[in-house]
């Protein structure tokens, strides 16, 4: 009963290895670990890609380009500027989805790479 609609999406048990990896990082006297490093980056993949995933199974809006028509006004927590994005052009919010498919299924399979690329991969996806 304490959960209530928490539960239903998984993300405790996200913020279950998030934290865990995070205590593994150690102190700022303390280089991270190589391998928790890489198990985060692990983490981010699974969860960006996984998403990109859900979406191209999950509602046919996705796949035709059209989610992003009506999201930005039925969104759960609209930002400010959720308004002036709803009433862009629809050919904009075709472009949004395809970036969006690009930045959850592409961009995550570059956080294996070496850096800078790893890193501006991580920095598109906080950015998106």
């Amino acid at each position: 009963q304490v959960g209530q609609v928490w539960y239903g999406f998984g993300w405790e048990s996200l913020l279950l290895e998030t934290g865990f990896l995070a205590v593994l990082l150690g102190n700022a006297d303390t280089a991270p670990p190589v391998l928790v490093l890489w198990l985060l980056r692990w983490l981010l993949f699974r969860l960006e890609f996984g998403a990109g995933l859900i979406k191209m199974r999950g509602d046919a809006c996705w796949r035709r380009l059209t989610c992003l028509d009506f999201h930005h006004e039925t969104q759960p927590m609209p930002g400010p500027l959720s308004w002036f994005f709803h009433h862009l052009p629809k050919p904009v919010h075709r472009v949004e989805v395809a970036a969006n498919h690009v930045t959850q299924l592409v961009v995550p399979f570059l956080l294996f790479t070496p850096q800078p690329v790893a890193g501006a991969a991580a920095g598109l996806m906080v950015l998106t």
